[in-house]
């Protein structure tokens, strides 16, 4: 229920807005020091000094460093997303074309390079890196469920293998050639993938044997 005007506030409800301001003040401050200095900038005590938050505090709402790294990239990946429209092509052009734009911050994609570096040996940021790519794909994935759904696209579609075939190409020119991209090569990308959409694979048989499951 909406409160009206000169209602006293629900109990809680100051409390949680200021926790909310605070949690916000902390993670911009999280990272502009990861964006400005790297990764190793983001302790509790460079934080705290950024954003005049008593170290205390961000410890209780981030007991590691890792947990301030999730919340921060999460956050982010969630600010890039776009809106689908309903229509198949063009959300997937308009949510792939996200990406590069945030790809196209040079900081940021350094940063996704040494989190898919250092998440191999350490099980933290392995456990934020999982958090992050679920949420780097999450709309994508979304709009292939109801692609599949409306009939655009194949009911057997492996979705998996789909954000592969998406954004393996555009994470593979940002982060491994370090390669600037237009939209064009997005939308290059998304026409690839529907003129021929990935499906389970099942091995072909060789010239002259049967397929076992034919066998009687």
């Amino acid at each position: 229920m909406r409160q009206e005007r000169g209602e006293p506030a629900a109990p809680g409800t100051q409390t949680d807005a200021r926790v909310e301001r605070t949690r916000a003040v902390v993670l911009a401050a999280a990272r502009n020091l990861l964006l400005e200095e790297g990764w190793d900038a983001v302790t509790h005590l460079r934080v705290a000094a950024a954003s005049g938050v008593a170290r205390a505090t961000v410890y209780r709402h981030w007991p590691s460093c890792a947990d301030l790294l999730h919340d921060v990239l999460r956050r982010e990946a969630e600010m890039s997303h776009s809106r689908p429209s309903g229509r198949l092509r063009p959300d997937l052009v308009a949510e792939a074309d996200a990406l590069r734009r945030q790809l196209g911050t040079p900081a940021l994609a350094g940063v996704l390079a040494v989190l898919m570096e250092r998440s191999l040996h350490d099980p933290e940021l392995a456990r934020v890196k999982r958090s992050v790519v679920a949420e780097i794909s999450r709309v994508l994935r979304q709009c292939l469920r109801d692609g599949i759904a409306d009939g655009d696209l194949p009911a057997a579609l492996d979705v998996n293998l789909a954000v592969a075939q998406l954004l393996g190409p555009l994470l593979y020119r940002r982060l491994m050639s370090a390669e600037r991209f237009n939209p064009a090569v997005v939308a290059a990308v998304v026409d690839s993938f529907l003129s021929s959409p990935v499906l389970p694979w099942k091995p072909t048989p060789k010239p002259g044997r049967r397929d076992r499951s034919e066998k009687t």
